[in-house]
């Protein structure tokens, strides 16, 4: 009851926007959802553009409140400068049902082009990939103490893990993937990511979310540490 109540707000917003935001294109769980693998329930909506301007997205939610007649605020923002710019709006569908919908400054360059599906614009499998790649091994480039480049922070959500061990055990493996459009400094984050995540609390998290099918975390672990291996190895190999 709750998925298909979230899949028709989803769909009314899709259908208002369909050839409206040409410069945004849908990514995340919600795009690897809906339009690849219908894998899990995504409850909000991401939309990227490398031309973000606060100006272009309030011409957007504007549009949104009157096509749709509901109350729609925004709840979080980072606009500062020489930072990844992101709004995030709660859509009010009823006193109850809220679908959140993110516009985010897209800083990577796309390894396909973004593919037109009923007038919205959906990420190739590469780079909902490469996103959710950086988002657990850490977004922004800085220099560490001796001038080396590293990665900071990085998001240990379990969607986000889940949704890469659904890319790596369906569409391409982690390590061939890594080794195809990988660097370095990703890898680094990435391997340092997997040794140093909290084993309990995302298996709490697996098990919590919305998804059809039994959650085996035994094996979604053993999966990432196979692959983790073989990025180590092939790398050691390099040098």
């Amino acid at each position: 009851m709750r998925e298909a109540k979230i899949r028709k707000y989803q769909d009314a917003v899709l259908k208002k926007l369909s050839g409206r935001i040409d410069e945004f294109y849908l990514a995340g769980g919600t795009a690897l959802s809906l339009f690849y693998f219908q894998h899990r329930l995504s409850v909000d909506l991401d939309f990227f553009t490398p031309d973000f301007t606060q100006k272009r997205v309030k011409e957007i939610v504007d549009y949104l409140k009157n096509a749709l007649k509901k109350k729609i605020e925004v709840v979080g923002q980072n606009l500062e400068k020489d930072k990844i710019k992101i709004l995030v709006y709660n859509i009010h569908f009823s006193a109850k049902d809220v679908l959140k919908i993110d516009f985010v400054e897209d800083t990577l360059k796309l390894i396909k082009p973004a593919r037109f599906v009923e007038g919205i614009r959906i990420l190739s499998l590469e780079d909902i990939y490469m996103r959710k790649l950086y988002a657990i091994s850490g977004v922004a480039p800085s220099i560490d103490e001796i001038g080396r480049t590293k990665m900071l922070g990085g998001r240990i959500e379990a969607k986000d893990f889940y949704d890469l061990y659904f890319l790596s055990h369906t569409f391409k493996s982690l390590s061939k993937f890594i080794n195809e459009y990988g660097t370095a400094v990703m890898i680094e984050g990435l391997v340092r990511w997997f040794r140093s995540y909290d084993r309990m609390n995302m298996m709490d998290g697996l098990l919590t979310m919305e998804i059809d099918k039994e959650i085996d975390c035994k094996k979604i672990e053993g999966h990432f540490k196979k692959e983790i291996d073989k990025i180590i190895q092939e790398r050691l190999g390099d040098i």
